[in-house]
């Protein structure tokens, strides 16, 4: 399951349960910088909203790629955030940090991460 690829890639000490999920580690959430020691408290993202993608070219892909797009773990495509950001559909072009947080995404990170993902595939990226 890519959520528990996701949770292993992006976590230390990360700790197996019985039914193969990670349970606990140490992760620290990308676009608030919010550490945390349960899985719980996280929720898997895309870094590229599918939406964005489907209206960025991705409607002419076939299934098969969108699958792989979606399911990516090695641009990465698929990463883990506080639970209660990802409930915030804001597309990357409009959203930015509050200037209270110290997130690491506030800057060329997050630019260059989303640009990946979509130069990587191909997407085109709004103006």
């Amino acid at each position: 399951m890519a959520q528990n690829a996701v949770l292993k890639r992006d976590g230390t000490n990360v700790v197996v349960g019985s039914n193969c999920a990670a349970t606990s580690g140490s992760w620290v959430s990308p676009y608030d910088n919010v550490p945390t020691n349960l899985a719980s408290d996280l929720d898997i993202d895309h870094v590229v909203p599918l939406k964005e993608a489907w209206v960025s070219g991705a409607r002419t892909w076939t299934n098969a790629q969108r699958e792989a797009f979606a399911n990516d773990l090695v641009r990465p495509q698929l990463i883990a955030v506080t639970d209660s950001l990802r409930v915030i559909r804001i597309p990357p072009s409009g959203w930015s940090p509050s200037p209270a947080t110290d997130a690491p995404t506030s800057g060329p990170g997050f630019t260059l991460n989303t640009t990946t993902s979509s130069a990587s595939t191909k997407l085109k990226r709004p103006p």
